[in-house]
């Protein structure tokens, strides 16, 4: 039932933003997931915030460093999910979450998860949850399994991005050859009439 949904949910999103919502609200309706975030590499190269839910600020996040001490920074930079649970193992990895603005109960357990589409890394996300989550090996494989069908669809998604922002620069370009061509030949018409 998941896997239709997801397909359904990717195929209709058409931006990254969409992509990133469609990924959370999967992970919110089939693992009750209380929080969530997920971050995509920008053309800049750094890691730019897509969508958020939930209780967990991310204000002075819309830009996630690399080296950041947070679950998601070390799951992009190693290229391998995170899995934490309980608190008390949060913590004692990540010290930083202990004085988060996140209340610790939506921070019972983590997923972080890269996103990876032909072998590199495009971005990743994380959903926490308000109770401990043992995450066994069928919920690894679903998170594994969203997360290459979501690597797909923003890519996807980059790529039509793209290709209007190209259309787009073409169109502009012409509109102002067009100009540009205007105004040559208005010169060349007020030359010839100083001539004559």
């Amino acid at each position: 039932q998941w896997l239709e949904a997801a397909a359904t949910r990717f195929a209709s999103a058409l931006s990254a933003d969409d992509v990133a919502a469609a990924l959370l609200s999967l992970a919110e309706d089939f693992l009750a997931a209380s929080a969530g975030v997920v971050y995509l590499l920008a053309d800049d190269g750094e890691l730019h915030l897509r969508a958020s839910r939930g209780p967990i600020s991310v204000d002075h996040l819309h830009v996630m460093p690399r080296d950041a001490d947070l679950p998601l920074a070390r799951a992009i930079t190693a290229g391998e999910p995170m899995y934490l649970s309980p608190y008390a193992a949060l913590v004692e990895q990540f010290p930083s979450l202990r004085g988060a603005e996140a209340p610790s109960q939506v921070l019972q357990a983590i997923a972080a998860v890269p996103l990876v589409h032909t072998s590199r890394v495009i971005g990743g996300f994380a959903v926490s949850f308000d109770r401990e989550h043992p995450f066994d090996g069928e919920e690894r494989r679903w998170f594994e399994s969203i997360a290459k069908q979501a690597a797909v669809a923003a890519e996807r998604a980059r790529l039509y991005e793209a290709e209007r922002k190209a259309r787009r620069d073409a169109e502009t370009a012409r509109e102002e050859a067009t100009t540009l061509l205007g105004i040559a030949e208005s010169l060349s018409e007020r030359q010839h009439d100083l001539e004559s």
